[in-house]
């Protein structure tokens, strides 16, 4: 399900504007009463359903809040050295 993040939540409404709801709209090509996960940043997922879809703005309806789950991030690197060039001629 994608999943966006949004500070227009209010009242069992939201609404998603900008480069997002392009990308909703033109990109991912949604249409109204499909379901996408909204994070409010602030440890909250919001289950929500496509009311409207215009490039402009997306509105929808917050079905149910959840604690967000918690990220796991991994930073990996190389130990291995990185072979010089014996020439550039």
């Amino acid at each position: 399900m994608p999943r966006f993040f949004c500070d227009a939540i209010a009242g069992g409404k939201a609404v998603i504007t900008g480069e997002d709801a392009a990308h909703i709209a033109r990109s991912l090509r949604m249409q109204p009463g499909e379901r996408l996960t909204l994070s409010d940043g602030q440890g909250t997922d919001f289950d929500c359903v496509l009311d409207l879809v215009t490039p402009q703005e997306v509105f929808l309806t917050v079905e149910e809040s959840i604690p967000a789950a918690p990220s796991r991030v991994c930073m990996c690197g190389s130990t291995w050295p990185c072979p010089r060039p014996r020439s550039w001629s």
